[in-house]
C-alpha cells in the first residue's frame, strides 16, 4: 500500500478517492464472476491506479467548471496512455499496465485510446471500465452533473452487450442488488426470454 500511496500522491484528492472506490466495486464484480485470486488481486491494483496519468493534467481538471469541449476531450483521452507509461516505467506487470491502458475501451470499438473491440480487451479492463463509469457518473465533478448511483447503473445496463460486456454488467447488477431498474431489460434477460419462448414453441 505504501508503494500505491507514493504513486498516487501526485493525483488530486478526488481522483484518489475515485480510484479507491472503483477498485472496491471492481473487486466485488470480479468475485461475483468467479475470477481467480490472482485476477482479483490484479483488478484491485488496476482499480487503485487506473487514473494515475491524470496527475499530468491535475491543474486542467481542477480548474474546469463547464462541459468539456472537443479539444478538451482529446486532452482527457490522453490519460490512459499517461497512466500506462507511468506504471510501465515502475515495472508493473503486463496485464496490469495493459488493462489500465484499456479501461476506456468499449466492446463495440467506440472507446479510446485505440478503438479496440470485444475480444481485444482484457476481462480485467472490462470490469474496471464498468466500475469506473458508474463511479464517474455518480461522483461530484465540476464539469459534469452528478447522477444517483442507481441512475448511473441504468446508463450502463442499457449499454449491456453494446458498449459494456454483458457478463460484467450482470455481475455488477448483483453487486448493486438494492437498485431498481424499472422498464430496463438487459441483454442477458432478452436472451433468457428468447430461450423461454423457443421452449414454449417446442
Amino acid at each position: 500500500m505504501e508503494r500505491f500511496k507514493e504513486i498516487t500522491e501526485k493525483c488530486d484528492i478526488l481522483t484518489r478517492y475515485h480510484m479507491e472506490r472503483v477498485s472496491v466495486v471492481a473487486v466485488k464484480i470480479g468475485k461475483r464472476m468467479g475470477l481467480s485470486i490472482d485476477q482479483i488481486e490484479n483488478i484491485k491494483t488496476i482499480g487503485l491506479l487506473h487514473d494515475v496519468g491524470k496527475s499530468k493534467f491535475c491543474l486542467f481538471f481542477r480548474q474546469k467548471t463547464t462541459s468539456l469541449s472537443k479539444s478538451e476531450l482529446r486532452t482527457v483521452w490522453k490519460h490512459p496512455k499517461a497512466s500506462y507509461d507511468i506504471l510501465r516505467s515502475l515495472g508493473f506487470s503486463e496485464i496490469i499496465i495493459t488493462a489500465v491502458l484499456q479501461h476506456h475501451e468499449r466492446i463495440d470499438g467506440s472507446g479510446y485510446p485505440n478503438g479496440l473491440c470485444n475480444g481485444q480487451i482484457l476481462i480485467e479492463a472490462k470490469i474496471v471500465a464498468v466500475a469506473d463509469v458508474i463511479d464517474a457518473m455518480s461522483s461530484d465533478r465540476l464539469y459534469n452533473p452528478k447522477l444517483d448511483a442507481c441512475d448511473a447503473l441504468k446508463e450502463v445496463i442499457v449499454n449491456s452487450g453494446k458498449r459494456f460486456d454483458a457478463d460484467v454488467v450482470e455481475a455488477c447488477m448483483q453487486v448493486f442488488s438494492t437498485c431498481k431498474y424499472p422498464g430496463i431489460i438487459t441483454t442477458r434477460q432478452r436472451q433468457r426470454q428468447s430461450r423461454q419462448q423457443i421452449g414454449c414453441v417446442r
